[in-house]
């Protein structure tokens, strides 16, 4: 009778165990680092479209105010002019602060807030959170206590935009369109969101023009 050698199979089997093994890390790996950029990807999107709506928000401020000048001016008021609290003087930095005391007179509404000083590093472009029904409300704030502090900062440059009956001037901080003897025609709305995400700044700048006209 002829005699077979039964080959040992355990240091085959290791060899396989070590193999899967190997293979279901790397998967685990793989999937990890996934999972972890799309959360980061997702983190980076929020955060865009957050600074996105911090900068239409400030535009929509000060569309809103040369609005309520026209309808002022509309209803017979001779004492507003369309720009009014669009400019303090030759100064055309500003933040926009929401109004959150009831005991003032312009209690619930944005007002544009200047300084010379501002820039999107100073304290009051810090942006802020509080939470009023259940939802978060974003905010800049001149006060002493303000809310929650977020990662955001907020800046908005406000140029005038003059007409020498030609072509339009658009000028910056340190002059108006009177000394360049123009007529004042629109407003140049620059608005800067700031904030750190990883150790990276990240900056969005939105722009738009707001005119006298309707």
């Amino acid at each position: 009778m002829k005699a077979y050698r039964v080959k040992n199979q355990s240091g085959v089997t290791l060899v396989e165990a070590v193999v899967a093994l190997f293979v279901i890390i790397v998967g685990l790996v793989s999937a990890m680092a996934l999972i972890y950029g799309s959360i980061n990807a997702a983190g980076e999107i929020e955060d865009e479209l957050l600074a996105a709506n911090l900068a239409r928000e400030t535009i929509e401020v000060a569309r809103s105010i040369r609005d309520s000048n026209w309808l002022e001016i509309d209803s017979g008021n001779t004492n507003v002019i369309w720009d009014d609290g669009l400019y303090s003087g030759t100064v055309y930095r500003a933040i926009p602060v929401f109004d959150d005391d009831d005991a003032s007179p312009t209690f619930r509404s944005w007002l544009l807030t200047f300084d010379a000083a501002y820039n999107i590093n100073h304290d009051d472009s810090k942006v802020y959170f509080n939470l009023r029904n259940g939802a978060k409300v974003y905010h800049q704030c001149d006060a002493a206590v303000c809310g929650i502090t977020t990662k955001f900062r907020r800046v908005v440059t406000l140029n005038p935009i003059c007409y020498d009956g030609s072509s339009e001037t658009l000028i910056s901080t340190g002059t108006d369109c009177a000394t360049l003897s123009q007529s004042k025609i629109g407003i140049q709305v620059m608005v800067t969101v700031e904030w750190t995400d990883n150790n990276n700044t990240r900056t969005h700048v939105s722009e738009e023009r707001l005119y006298n006209w309707k």
